[in-house]
């Protein structure tokens, strides 16, 4: 199948933002719909810019301030995006555990949990060759019960590999569906580059502040806002969600103040 490009305009230029590689249509259009999307806001405020800089009526200060708005919205639009294709991802993920015969956790299974947590930090500490090596051939199905279950930024896994270890999984068990796994996985992943390089664009071509960033890509900031450390990132995401429950807070407290006073003036 020809691979298809994502091309988009962003600051007067045209930009590569993903290449698709699968149908757009079945099992696929989900995730395509994504990575359409994410493809879809970097032209979508290319167009917000020209219709700001043709306002005769705003000062050129006031046209920078509403093209830096516009773009921290878009940002805020492809977080929501990220949010949905994790969503998918797991769904998938859930059900190809189910064919490998991975069992899922059970609710209130702490110990399982941790026990797969004890195991991820193990693959991380394996050399590579040696991580891949026992993951894909499945002589300890422990450590690949512990790879498919857990997000694989906790084991070291790259997503390849990770693909890779599924498919040989369900191979194992259900080899007819091996190759429709492995080619779902990789559209999301094809998805997951459109969103992160949609993303991208936007966040260097506006100038936007790292603040600005984290604040716009909301639950999605870890995956999204690269080229910082992710504890900087949880950081921020920590003040900015602080600083948002003291202003809940306030209002409450204000709408509190009013409410009695109304009342105690109707007393």
């Amino acid at each position: 199948m020809a691979v298809k490009t994502l091309r988009a305009v962003s600051g007067g230029k045209e930009r590569i933002v993903g290449l698709w590689r699968h149908p757009e249509d079945g099992k696929f259009a989900e995730a395509f719909r994504f990575a359409r999307e994410a493809r879809s806001h970097v032209e979508g405020l290319q167009i917000a810019h020209m219709n700001i800089n043709s306002d005769d009526r705003l000062s050129d200060s006031a046209k920078a301030g509403d093209r830096y708005k516009a773009a921290k919205e878009r940002l805020h639009f492809i977080g929501q995006l990220q949010r949905g294709l994790d969503t998918l991802r797991s769904q998938h993920l859930e059900r190809a555990s189910r064919l490998t015969a991975v069992p899922p956790y059970r609710d209130s299974d702490a110990v399982a949990v941790q026990i797969d947590l004890a195991l991820a930090a193990q693959l991380r500490e394996m050399e590579p060759a040696a991580r891949n090596a026992a993951l894909l051939a499945g002589t300890h199905q422990v450590f690949v019960n512990a790879a498919l279950r857990l997000p694989r930024e906790l084991t070291g896994i790259s997503a390849d590999w990770h693909a890779r270890v599924l498919k040989e999984a369900i191979t194992r068990a259900h080899p007819r569906e091996a190759q429709e796994v492995e080619d779902l996985t990789q559209a999301i992943e094809d998805a997951q580059e459109a969103i992160r390089v949609a993303f991208d664009i936007i966040q260097g071509d506006s100038g936007m502040s790292l603040g600005d960033k984290v604040e716009a890509a909301g639950e999605s900031a870890a995956a999204l806002v690269t080229g910082v450390s992710p504890g900087t990132v949880e950081r921020i995401s920590e003040r900015l969600a602080a600083q948002a429950k003291a202003e809940d807070d306030a209002a409450d407290e204000e709408e509190q103040r009013l409410r009695a006073q109304i009342a105690g003036g109707q007393a």
